[in-house]
């Protein structure tokens, strides 16, 4: 099966902090965050773009087991759609893709969570609003570095 970009999300995509192809092929998607309110964000897409949009997020919700009564669009919107990608990559082309966000710890210039589990706590957070505690798919990961 292939699914071509094109068909699944609109034109201007995200823009990832990281885009890698590892020695064995597999593709690293990258999100890197320094603070907590990095994390917020909703769908400012046109009419247009978030009707697709909402198509994609839902197919990427049914494949996780989920309802669409989740809100993917708004509160935590980036995430959700660096989700729908790489389900776009892994489970429509069957690309071998790792979604990786990476969180820095102890950025005090950004007045950052100062540990891991301040972090955690955030993260525990997101997954709560998009229904996915306990569904995080098996390619998505969580780094955390610590800058301090």
């Amino acid at each position: 099966m292939h699914r071509p970009l094109v068909s699944f999300w609109p034109r201007g995509g995200p823009v990832w902090d990281g885009l890698a192809l590892s020695s064995s092929g597999r593709c690293i998607l990258v999100e890197a965050k320094s603070h907590r309110s990095e994390m917020a964000s909703t769908c400012k897409a046109s009419q247009r773009s978030r009707a697709m949009i909402m198509e994609a997020l839902r197919e990427t919700q049914r494949s996780i087991g989920l309802d669409d009564s989740c809100d993917w669009l708004d509160g935590f919107y980036q995430y959700a759609n660096r989700l729908a990608h790489a389900y776009l990559l892994n489970e429509l082309n069957a690309v071998p893709a790792e979604l990786v966000f990476v969180y820095f710890v102890g950025d005090a210039d950004m007045h950052g969570p100062a540990s891991r589990h301040e972090w955690q706590g955030a993260i525990s957070a997101v997954h709560e609003h998009l229904g996915i505690t306990g569904r995080v798919p098996p390619y998505v990961r969580d780094a955390f570095v610590n800058v301090g």
